[in-house]
């Protein structure tokens, strides 16, 4: 909308006036999708032009000043620099301009949206892109860009009164303002309402328009929630610092939300996986009702039986129990109590974190609430981490965790993990692994005169389950022994050892603070 013709009629003859005879004194980029072009007045004030030509959003627009960045800026257009403005042109029913330079240098501002560019041009021919990405207009023919239209009320009433089709460079809500006052007129209401908008378009006031979308620069108020300005330069410029700064708000609030969205799906995902396994646990027989069953009737069991079927005294029928048929009744009864033991553990951890994910998704709902309803960059940016510059990062092969003085280390993949535990790791240091699935290497290590403690295994072996293959199991068998019993097989693959001695705990797989 700011870009189109009728706009560019008021802002290039303003410019006419501003850069009379003005030098070119610096151009450059710093951004890929900005160009910033500054003149030498000639009062020797300076004037900036600053060309933001993104492809979802390009506009024009003209800061007091700009401070030039120290690195990552390239000079442009070296070949018109220190060359005198010698005239402008805008071009007929046209999205473009050309300064004109000595030497019959002309810097054409092709105002296209996401197709925008400037080009350097000399004697008709296209002599270098701002946008190299742009490859068809290294071919473009400024002699081609002058259009005549018959932009009059007789034609427009002979296409039916598709205003796009007669005004072509018309901006969206200008064309839509004017279809919609032509609707339901006379003829002769039609005539004077046309007569009006063109008259009304081709003077100022300007609108800065808010709405849901941002903002929108026209040349017609179609709305309440507007601001008006006479001059162009200062029009377009103040719209396009609102513009930017609502898309900057916008898109990091789209992205803060977008995460949280996720967590709140990853937290559902997980709560119906862990209400199933819990659902599978109170629906089916219990390993203690087996058990119980089982001592039950002992003397009624043939030995070396793979299954039996037994009443069950709650519920007055048969209940099916597979048996392992190398061990006795007594034995398999004994099975059961073992596994009850694991199942009761499990059904408390489930039920816990249960109870700790619908926290955290109440937290999560909460939070998202508070990210839809704000609209300031710095509210949106507390609570968010924040980055370092130019700090210097020392990769190690391990993260580290540290409880009550025992520094665990965890491999952060297989070949830091063959790292972690041949080079760090000293002989006497407690190695951890998650038993029978791919996983980090855990190294507990020593602190001279004192043993392990048994809650300081517990905390290392959480870490190993959580860093392996089986992090979304609710229990998790990790195997641990001093280093000095785990050696590696020459030619054996990255983080594969072979390991003797070694003990097995029973643990939740859980990433501690």
């Amino acid at each position: 909308m700011h870009n189109n013709h009728y706009f560019l009629r008021h802002l290039v003859p303003e410019l006419g006036n501003k850069l009379s005879r003005a030098i070119l004194n610096r151009c450059y980029s710093q951004n890929k999708d900005e160009l910033i072009i500054e003149f030498r007045l000639k009062n020797s004030n300076l004037f900036y032009i600053k060309a933001y030509l993104k492809s979802d959003f390009s506009s024009l627009s003209f800061p007091n000043n700009f401070y030039r960045a120290k690195r990552n800026s390239a000079n442009l257009f070296n070949s018109i620099i220190n060359q005198q403005i010698t005239g402008f042109h805008l071009f007929n029913n046209e999205r473009a301009f050309i300064l004109k330079f000595n030497n019959n240098n002309q810097l054409l501002f092709k105002l296209y949206g996401n197709k925008s560019n400037i080009l350097l041009i000399r004697e008709n021919q296209v002599i270098e892109l701002f946008k190299n990405s742009l490859i068809n207009d290294k071919n473009l023919d400024i002699t081609q860009l002058d259009r005549e239209l018959d932009i009059t009320f007789e034609h427009l009433k002979a296409e039916h009164w598709k205003v796009r089709k007669v005004i072509p460079t018309l901006d969206k809500l200008s064309a839509q303002h004017l279809k919609s006052i032509l609707e339901n007129q006379t003829p002769e209401q039609k005539r004077l309402a046309f007569n009006t908008f063109m008259q009304e378009i081709s003077n100022p006031p300007f609108y800065i328009i808010a709405d849901s979308n941002g903002f929108k620069l026209s040349l017609i108020n179609t709305n309440d929630n507007s601001e008006s300005y006479t001059d162009p330069i200062l029009a377009i410029t103040l719209f396009f610092e609102r513009q930017v700064k609502f898309k900057t708000l916008n898109n990091f609030k789209s992205t803060l939300i977008s995460e949280v969205n996720s967590q709140i799906l990853k937290a559902n995902n997980y709560l119906n996986k862990v209400k199933k396994r819990l659902a599978e646990l109170s629906n089916d027989a219990t390993n203690q009702l087996k058990a119980d069953i089982l001592m039950a009737n002992l003397t009624n069991i043939n030995k070396r039986s793979k299954s039996v079927d037994l009443l069950n005294f709650y519920t007055e029928k048969l209940i099916t129990i597979k048996l392992n048929p190398l061990l006795s009744p007594q034995k398999n009864a004994e099975r059961f109590y073992r596994k009850s033991k694991n199942e009761a553990i499990e059904v408390a951890i489930l039920k816990k974190n249960i109870s700790n994910k619908e926290e955290l998704l109440y937290s999560l709902n909460n939070k998202l609430k508070e990210l839809k309803a704000t609209n300031s960059i710095k509210d949106l940016k507390v609570g968010q981490p924040k980055h370092q510059k130019n700090s210097p990062e020392i990769i190690l092969p391990f993260k580290e965790f540290n409880i009550d003085g025992y520094k665990i280390l965890v491999g952060k993949n297989a070949k830091k993990n063959d790292e972690l535990t041949l080079k760090v790791a000293k002989k006497d240091d407690l190695w951890l692994h998650a038993k029978d699935v791919a996983g980090s290497h855990v190294v507990i290590k020593q602190i001279p005169g004192r043993n392990y403690p048994e809650y300081i295994i517990e905390k290392a072996a959480q870490l190993a389950a959580y860093f392996s293959k089986r992090k979304s199991d609710t229990l998790c068998p990790v195997l641990y022994t001093p280093k000095k019993y785990v050696r590696k097989k020459k030619g054996t693959p990255a983080g594969a050892v072979i390991v003797e001695k070694e003990k097995v705990i029973l643990v939740e797989p859980k990433l501690i603070n």
